[in-house]
């Protein structure tokens, strides 16, 4: 994995925002789906729908970005908010293939299946699951399609733009460890597929999508034993 974006979209008082650029090398937009309702605390010029960007290829810097703005820019997110994420990578073929986003999906399902707020994620317009064909796939890697379909909870259209893909299934956080924790989920997975489909594709090549997909989630599972993914981000390929 070469680096790591993330996109917070929430509320934030203007001198915060400030002090966040003043620290970050950060890129800040207004974004026409989120409204945050002003606090009870703080003064100044409230922002009601921010969206903060910041990337970074060490994911200690990462999490005390993330922290400064949960922590000392107070910043407030609700349920019109999302958090995304851009993952780009150092060799991008695994991911390409469309067994990822239904296994992506089913490790979402499974961690999340007994939170309400995170399944009705599935249901949102601005994340949707769809079929991921290889030739979707392939047309959505070239930019051949219209600028709408980004909204999905593996968005292949960030890479003509960005480079990157996209996760765009993470709801609203109530406080940093909560969104460190979204963000180390994705990571997690994403280092589960990279590490054995480059091993299943070395040695069946051949696979059909549906056969592989069940192969490396078989390798997963049994493999899995539920550590975290540390704080380098340099695992994938």
């Amino acid at each position: 994995m070469k680096s790591v974006g993330v996109e917070i979209e929430c509320g934030i008082w203007k001198g915060k925002l400030l002090d966040i650029a003043n620290l970050f090398n950060v890129t800040v937009a207004e974004d026409g789906s989120v409204d945050v309702e002003i606090p009870d605390y703080g003064d100044g010029i409230w922002m009601h729908n921010a969206e903060i960007r910041y990337w970074s290829d060490d994911l200690d810097e990462l999490l005390d970005f993330m922290r400064f703005c949960w922590e000392k820019a107070r910043i407030v997110q609700n349920p019109s908010c999302g958090n995304h994420v851009h993952v780009r990578f150092n060799n991008f073929v695994p991911f390409w293939f469309s067994p990822f986003p239904y296994y992506f999906l089913k490790m979402y399902r499974r961690k999340y299946a007994e939170n309400r707020k995170y399944m009705l994620r599935l249901g949102n317009d601005y994340c949707k699951s769809y079929k991921y064909a290889n030739e979707i796939i392939g047309r959505m890697l070239k930019g051949n399609c219209d600028s709408r379909e980004r909204y999905k909870f593996v968005n292949y259209l960030a890479y003509p733009k960005h480079g990157t893909i996209e996760f765009r299934i993470m709801p609203y956080a109530e406080c940093y460890n909560e969104h460190k924790s979204q963000l180390m989920f994705i990571l997690d997975v994403i280092n589960k597929w990279s590490k054995h489909t480059r091993k299943l594709y070395e040695e069946k090549s051949s696979l059909p999508g549906q056969e592989y997909l069940q192969e490396v989630e078989e390798i997963v599972i049994l493999e899995e034993k539920g550590g975290d993914i540390g704080n380098e981000i340099q695992v994938i390929l």
